[in-house]
C-alpha cells in the first residue's frame, strides 16, 4: 500500500502515426514481394509445365485431324514432363508406322481393285472413272482425245478349240502387246470377256489415231504361242470415237466406238480364216 513510484503515460500522435505508416509500408512491402514472387512462380510454372503440357496438346490434336505421325513432343526440362513425352513420343512413332503400313496397303488394295487379275490392265471400274476424267481434261484444256474400242477375233474358236487356259494365254499375250504399242500417257483396260478398251491421250489428228490403230494392227499379226504349243493368229476389230467429234459425253463416246468396232468385226468377218 505505500507508493513507491509514478508513471505518467501521455498520447503522441505523431510516435502512433510512424508507427502505423511503418507497419502499412512493411505490410504493402510484405504483399509486393508475395506478388512478385507469385509472378515469378506462375511464369515458371507456365514456362516448365503448362507450356510443355500446351505443346503435347497440339501434337496430339495436329495428330488426330491433320495424320500428322510425324510430329513430336520437345524436351520440357522436367524429369517427370520429359519421361511423359519420351513416352508420347515412342507412341506417336508406332501410330506413325501402323499409319504407314496401313496407308500403302490400303493403296495396294485399292490398285488391285481397279487391275485386272489376269493381265494386269485397268478392269472396267478404273475405265468407268478414268473416261469422265478425260471428258473434263479434254473440256478444260480444249483438246481431243480417242477411244478405241477392242474386240479379239476368234477367241471364242481359241476357247472351244484349246480350252480357257489357252484363252487366258491370248488375253495376256494381247495385253503385253498393247502396252509395247501405246503411248506412255495412253491407258489400256480389260472391260471383261475378250472386250479392251483404250483411252489415247490428246491427240492432234485423226492420223494420230490411224497410226496407232494401225500399230495396233500390225502387232496382232505374229502368232500367239498356247500353253499346250499350238500357235494361233488372231487380231482386234477396233472401233474408234473421237472427243468431241464423236460425242461430248463418256456414255456418247463408249456408244459409238462400240457401234464402229461392231461395224469393223463385220466387214473383217469374211477375212479371216480360222486356223486353229
Amino acid at each position: 500500500g505505500t507508493r513507491i513510484g509514478e508513471v505518467r503515460i501521455t498520447g503522441n500522435p505523431e510516435a502512433l502515426l510512424r508507427f502505423a505508416l511503418a507497419g502499412a509500408i512493411i505490410a504493402l512491402t510484405t504483399l509486393a514481394l508475395t506478388v512478385i514472387a507469385t509472378r515469378i512462380l506462375a511464369r515458371r510454372l507456365q514456362r516448365d509445365v503448362i507450356g510443355p503440357l500446351e505443346h503435347v496438346a497440339e501434337v496430339a490434336h495436329a495428330v488426330r485431324t491433320e495424320r500428322s505421325f510425324d510430329r513430336r513432343v520437345p524436351v520440357a526440362g522436367i524429369a517427370e514432363i520429359d519421361r511423359f513425352g519420351q513416352d508420347f513420343n515412342a507412341l506417336l512413332a508406332e501410330l506413325q508406322g501402323w499409319h504407314a503400313t496401313m496407308t500403302r496397303e490400303n493403296a495396294e488394295l485399292a490398285e488391285r481393285v481397279l487391275l485386272d487379275p489376269l493381265t494386269g490392265l485397268g478392269n472396267r471400274a478404273a475405265f468407268e472413272a478414268a473416261l469422265p476424267r478425260a471428258v473434263t481434261a479434254a473440256v478444260t484444256t480444249s483438246q481431243s482425245f480417242a477411244v478405241l474400242y477392242c474386240d479379239v477375233d476368234r477367241f471364242k474358236a481359241i476357247n472351244d478349240a484349246h480350252g480357257h487356259e489357252a484363252g487366258d494365254a491370248v488375253l495376256m499375250a494381247i495385253a503385253q502387246r498393247l502396252r509395247a504399242v501405246l503411248r506412255q500417257d495412253d491407258q489400256a483396260f480389260r472391260l471383261g470377256g475378250d472386250e479392251f478398251v483404250i483411252l489415247l491421250a490428246p491427240v492432234g489428228g485423226d492420223d494420230v489415231v490411224g497410226r496407232i490403230a494401225a500399230r495396233l494392227g500390225q502387232a496382232m499379226t505374229a502368232p500367239i504361242m498356247l500353253p499346250n504349243g499350238h500357235a494361233v493368229a488372231t487380231g482386234l476389230s477396233i472401233g474408234v470415237a473421237t472427243y468431241p467429234d464423236d460425242g461430248l459425253s463418256p456414255e456418247e463416246l463408249l456408244r459409238r466406238a462400240d457401234r464402229a468396232m461392231y461395224d469393223e468385226k463385220r466387214a473383217r468377218s469374211h477375212n479371216i480364216t480360222e486356223d486353229l
